[in-house]
């Protein structure tokens, strides 16, 4: 008898860790792009130089890919070309257990000397790998350079 409640107790109890463990590898997502954008910015405006944020799959160029789950990097990017000059100052591994979906016609950052980021908005949305949600963590990049975070529909995910 004993046996059969922890078994149902077991059961109940895995998917709400499952949710609960998808919550945490979120946030951490989002804490993660949040401070590497803000850092991006205080390079570019404490250089007096462009400094660019962009998705990599090998730490060392930007992919050009709207899947930032890969990983991404910092560096600054005097001549324009949307690639590192030279080795890239900061590089953020892989991260596994969800996706990171980029706007469709941004797929990277450059923030010139003023702290703005010339352009169309850049959207980041923090997305389950697995399962659903209704809503997810996006971080938001304006034209002025302000980075914000908000909630997105899940639907948005889909790229």
């Amino acid at each position: 008898m004993a046996l059969a409640i922890a078994a149902v107790l077991i059961g109940a109890a895995v998917p709400s860790m499952s949710g609960l463990l998808q919550r945490n590898q979120a946030r951490i997502a989002a804490d993660a792009l949040t401070r590497a954008l803000h850092a991006t910015r205080l390079l570019a405006i404490e250089r007096d130089r462009h400094a660019l944020f962009c998705a990599s799959d090998d730490g060392r160029r930007c992919s050009g890919s709207h899947a930032w789950q890969h990983g991404w990097l910092i560096a600054l990017d005097q001549d324009g070309d949307g690639q590192p000059d030279g080795t890239p100052l900061r590089v953020q591994p892989a991260l596994h257990g969800l996706r990171i979906v980029g706007s469709r016609h941004r797929t990277r950052i450059r923030f010139h000397a003023d702290g703005s980021a010339p352009g169309s908005n850049l959207t980041l949305r923090i997305c389950p790998d697995k399962g659903s949600a209704t809503s997810v963590t996006a971080i938001v990049v304006s034209n002025a350079g302000r980075i914000r975070v908000q909630r997105s529909p899940a639907t948005r995910c889909k790229v």
